[in-house]
């Protein structure tokens, strides 16, 4: 005999298949594993395929620790939940630090490469990013965030 599942519980199913969706999509667009995405989010791998099943509800912290993650705007994931869209953050230099200035430089075939100028340890610090056809702008200068946060750590100055 075929289990039958309650209204309730296909619902929840579907809005942790949802959240599944649009969590993978974004993940592939920023080049993330699942496990980057639960170390990004303060939690185990294990902890966010359980969210992702919806064998648990996330907490309205860890939903921000998610969101912040995977640079969702806050409430992203209830908005995907109900069916919807997540909005995504703006990439801000001051996501690195005070110190940290983004440029755009226009190259000659159209395209706009981004740098990021930060101070790590007391030493100014350049990373260049050039845009690629098909590469959302704003993820660029994610990337440049990412890079720059990421050395920071490596380099003690967190």
């Amino acid at each position: 005999m075929a289990q039958t599942t309650s209204p309730t519980e296909a619902e929840r199913l579907a809005r942790a298949q949802r959240f599944a969706a649009a969590l993978d999509t974004r993940r592939d667009h920023l080049g993330m594993s699942l496990a980057e995405v639960a170390q990004a989010a303060g939690m185990t791998e294990q902890n966010l395929r359980n969210i992702r099943r919806g064998k648990t509800t996330p907490r309205p912290r860890t939903r921000r620790a998610i969101e912040a993650a995977v640079a969702w705007e806050p409430g992203s994931i209830d908005t995907v939940m109900d069916g919807g869209d997540p909005t995504i953050r703006p990439a801000r230099a001051a996501d690195v630090g005070p110190a940290a200035e983004f440029h755009a430089v226009p190259r000659a075939d159209g395209f706009t490469d981004h740098v990021m100028i930060a101070v790590i340890a007391g030493i100014p610090v350049t990373v260049h990013v050039p845009q690629v056809p098909g590469r959302d702008p704003e993820d660029l200068k994610r990337a440049l965030v990412q890079s720059v946060t990421h050395l920071k750590e490596e380099l003690g100055d967190a």
